[in-house]
């Protein structure tokens, strides 16, 4: 089962595995790609780690993207873009890993009190083909 917050803006080319229940979040006006071949595993069984939450892909923000490029696995792992993050082919991707294009807030304010309403600095992420993490 797939869970989808829309159907808007996501391209799937075909082939894709999905073990377990990824979360799948892409807010107007962003994107999702996925290639060929692409597996999501958010099932423990039959995999050598303890996995701790699903697959997760959120974009959250008009313009970001997340690409995610021919035969890659994603394990358990949560992928958040507010700009860009792109994942070339054959890519492994372990369990738990957190994968983010912006730090969620500023770092430094002159009133900490403000930092709840600040949204960070973003830039774009690019791994490229045949990478383990």
């Amino acid at each position: 089962m797939l869970w989808l917050s829309s159907k808007q803006n996501i391209e799937i080319k075909g082939g894709l595995i999905i073990n377990g229940q990824p979360l799948i979040d892409i807010r107007k006006g962003s994107n999702l790609y996925i290639g060929v071949g692409v597996t999501l595993n958010s099932k423990n069984s039959g995999y050598h780690i303890n996995l701790h939450s699903p697959v997760k892909l959120f974009a959250d923000r008009p313009g970001a993207e997340i690409r995610i490029g021919d035969k890659t696995r994603i394990h358990s792992t949560c992928i958040h873009a507010c700009q860009s993050i792109v994942i070339g082919n054959n890519c492994l991707i372990a369990g738990n890993c957190q994968i983010f294009d912006n730090n969620g807030h500023d770092l430094s304010f002159p009133n900490v009190e403000d930092r709840i309403n600040t949204s960070g600095t973003s830039k774009p992420v690019k791994i490229e083909d045949n990478v383990w993490i």
